[in-house]
């Protein structure tokens, strides 16, 4: 039986981008997905990014949680690096979509670097 069904959430939502006149070939990057559970999938919807990143981080501090099961900053953090999301959101510093975008895929490129170099 499968209890979690997993979605590709935009980080910075899609309708929350189209409202801002972005185009569908810039939001639809593979720098703006990250695999969620769809339950937490659907709960951010089309969210900004700066309120749902600060109540995700709320909830580390509160230990109430709101979004999956993460109720710690170390937990986030690692979280954060695994899926290459910069660090820099977690001091509630949440950009604009360019700036996170190039910064998520140069992050990205490091993970793959330092993956083909391993092998």
């Amino acid at each position: 039986m499968v209890i979690h069904r997993g979605d590709v959430h935009h980080i910075y939502p899609k309708n929350y981008l189209k409202n801002q006149g972005v185009k569908q070939n810039k939001y639809n990057q593979i720098g703006n997905y990250a695999l969620t559970e769809q339950p937490i999938n659907l709960k951010i919807s089309d969210k900004n990014p700066a309120d749902y990143f600060t109540e995700v981080i709320k909830q580390c501090k509160t230990k109430q949680v709101l979004f999956g099961s993460i109720d710690s900053i170390e937990e986030l953090k690692e979280n954060f690096r695994m899926n290459c999301i910069p660090s820099y959101m977690i001091q509630g510093k949440i950009p604009e979509f360019d700036v996170f975008l190039k910064d998520r895929q140069k992050l990205m490129a490091m993970k793959i670097k330092e993956y083909y170099e391993a092998i």
